[in-house]
């Protein structure tokens, strides 16, 4: 048997290989640099309404999901609630920088109508379980306005504390 080459039929050979080269392209694949966000639309979200005298106050909670700051001006807000505009849109002034990956609360206020306070009544005193809202926020100029973002959702009172809604 002397000069013979004897080939191992130990199967653990091909796949320990098998192991080794698939750590090498995950490893390779891992040192890319991460993506970079940027251009993306702020999410928005009605983060709270509360009902004080004859109007409402309403805070926005708006996300910047960009690697970069988001610069804001003046604000537009337009607000329907149950289908029913609330007074318009509502300008706000402000020189708002929003952080990278950042979130702010910015509050608009809006004079309402009878019919508004009345579906809100119905919530708060558990005649109806919730109230179905949408809003588009509005970069605005002087020349013109811009859509933002939008969403929409639906109210819920929140317990023990009175005319407040999430």
């Amino acid at each position: 048997m002397s000069g013979q080459i004897r080939k191992s039929k130990d199967p653990r050979m091909g796949s320990g290989l098998l192991i080794v080269a698939l750590s090498a392209l995950m490893l390779s694949a891992c040192s890319g640099q991460p993506i970079k966000v940027a251009g993306e639309a702020p999410l928005v979200r009605l983060d709270s309404l509360s009902r004080q005298d004859s109007g409402l106050v309403v805070a926005v909670s708006i996300r910047n999901i960009n690697d970069s700051p988001l610069e804001l001006g003046a604000l537009l807000l337009d607000l329907e609630l149950d289908e029913q505009s609330v007074r318009g849109g509502i300008r706000r002034a402000l020189d708002l920088s929003i952080a990278a990956r950042g979130r702010e609360v910015i509050e608009f206020r809006f004079d309402s109508g009878d019919q508004v306070f009345d579906a809100l009544d119905e919530v708060s005193t558990g005649e109806r379980t919730n109230l179905p809202w949408s809003l588009t926020l509005y970069r605005d100029s002087q020349t013109r306005r811009n859509e933002l973002a939008s969403a929409q959702g639906f109210l819920h009172r929140v317990p023990g504390q009175p005319n407040r809604f999430r």
